[in-house]
């Protein structure tokens, strides 16, 4: 058996969503490396040198290059296509959610107003690591 962590990368600009998010992983303990980045930018120069995630996790709006534009870039890498990528965001705008999945996003998730709503939320988004 394979006792190596899953590797998720989850790029995330807001401080207190990167602390919670960490949080309720270690709640629904699962054994989850997670290496944050500030925007789009900086995860995929993360990707540029090293090794790839399982996962990739994006918050819609950051900085530099936000959620949507992130997986633009992602998109055009052949290598990348076999990652699960993720949108999480506060907008619950259906064209918005459509656009995501558009470009290539494997799934949407609202971020929730709770705590426990996050719990689940992150169960639900770690059932895309293989």
């Amino acid at each position: 058996m394979n006792n190596e962590r899953a590797l998720v990368f989850l790029a995330e600009d807001d401080q207190d969503d990167q602390i919670t998010f960490l949080e309720a992983l270690i709640e629904v303990n699962l054994a989850i490396e997670v290496k944050i980045f500030e925007n789009g930018f900086s995860l995929l120069e993360g990707l540029a040198n090293g090794k790839p995630p399982s996962l990739i996790i994006l918050d819609l709006n950051m900085p530099r290059l936000n959620g949507l534009e992130t997986l633009t870039e992602l998109k055009k890498n052949e290598e990348l296509k076999d990652i699960p990528k993720l949108v999480w965001s506060t907008s619950e705008n259906s064209e918005v959610k459509y656009a995501c999945i558009q470009q290539g996003a494997n799934g949407y998730f609202e971020k929730p107003d709770t705590f426990s709503g996050l719990l689940v939320t992150i169960e639900d988004m770690m059932k895309w690591i293989a």
